[in-house]
């Protein structure tokens, strides 16, 4: 639900007083779902913050992080919003203390899957990954796993999907899965990721850049999770085997795909798939949804058998 004109106001009274130097005129909330995310007018033109309880904030946290990172390298990101030394921006939202950060706002258009949208977005995916000149993992950076995408998942979604056959199924495609994943470990493998690239979480500008949004996914894990994400994120939206091949052709134009990262994209667009479905599980009671579980897992189910079969050639 969105605020009142109340609620509104009092959030910009407390913004220019945690902000100093900026003068913000009026709020608006985007969303509520996984963070609260508001665009403000200020006196230095539009910004975005997103809050979080304070005892869930993490993500945006280290999201903030990544992103002041890849901005100083010279990455396509937003610019962050500068805060005085370690000052954590608290802020009190719907009766209790919420933590944030912010970003400039980035004016342009959503991408549409293309052959040409998808090979300039493999070069941007490609760009992101050259940006980050870090070789070894930073401590404040989560590091992706197996059970996360895994193992985790599978327990969140027994919880609140009764179908046990449907289970044991994804189950047994899973188990084929991980034993892939676990196999490529090499450290060559591994880097930045943005963990949520699909084509909805980038912004093409009048002037044709792609700036990418919403990192609090960000991990330190197999870097071509990046172009699975991107190729899951067309499913059902217009996505096709050229499309996903001018996406790969994109990438390899800046940086080097192996011929171990090539197999990997398959299964993590498995892995992506799992984790997403494990994802609302362990929201289910917390996030406003448009189906009735049996009908969202049902559905969320049917196509990971679907990815299994036809995408990792594996046998139900």
């Amino acid at each position: 639900m969105f605020d009142t004109l109340d609620d509104r106001h009092a959030l910009i009274t407390q913004l220019n007083k945690v902000i100093p130097g900026v003068n913000f005129k009026d709020v608006k909330q985007l969303s509520s779902n996984r963070n609260v995310v508001y665009l403000t007018e200020t006196d230095q033109g539009h910004l975005v913050f997103k809050f979080a309880p304070a005892d869930r904030c993490a993500s945006l946290h280290h999201e903030y992080q990544a992103v002041s990172e890849l901005y100083m390298q010279g990455a396509n990101v937003p610019r962050p919003v500068q805060l005085d030394g370690d000052l954590d921006l608290k802020v009190r939202l719907h009766g209790s203390i919420h933590s944030g950060r912010g970003y400039a706002f980035v004016a342009g258009t959503t991408l549409l899957p293309s052959e040409a949208t998808f090979y300039e977005l493999g070069r941007s995916i490609g760009q992101l990954h050259n940006a980050w000149k870090t070789e070894e993992k930073p401590a404040w950076m989560p590091e992706a796993t197996v059970a996360a995408f895994i193992h985790q998942p599978l327990e969140a979604i027994s919880e609140v999907f009764n179908d046990r056959d449907q289970l044991r199924l994804a189950e047994s495609l899973a188990s084929s899965v991980a034993s892939v994943l676990e196999a490529y470990q090499d450290r060559a493998l591994v880097g930045f990721t943005h963990g949520d690239a699909h084509h909805f979480n980038v912004i093409q500008t009048d002037d044709g850049k792609m700036i990418w949004m919403d990192m609090e996914d960000s991990s330190w894990q197999w870097r071509v999770y990046d172009l699975a994400t991107a190729i899951w994120g067309t499913f059902g939206r217009g996505g096709t085997a050229p499309v996903w091949d001018r996406l790969i052709a994109g990438y390899t134009s800046v940086r080097l795909l192996s011929d171990e990262e090539a197999t990997l994209i398959r299964f993590l667009i498995f892995a992506r798939h799992l984790w997403w479905l494990g994802l609302h599980a362990a929201n289910w009671n917390r996030w406003p949804q448009r189906y009735t579980s049996e009908q969202f897992f049902e559905s969320g189910i049917g196509l990971l058998k679907a990815i299994g079969k036809d995408v990792c050639g594996l046998n139900n």
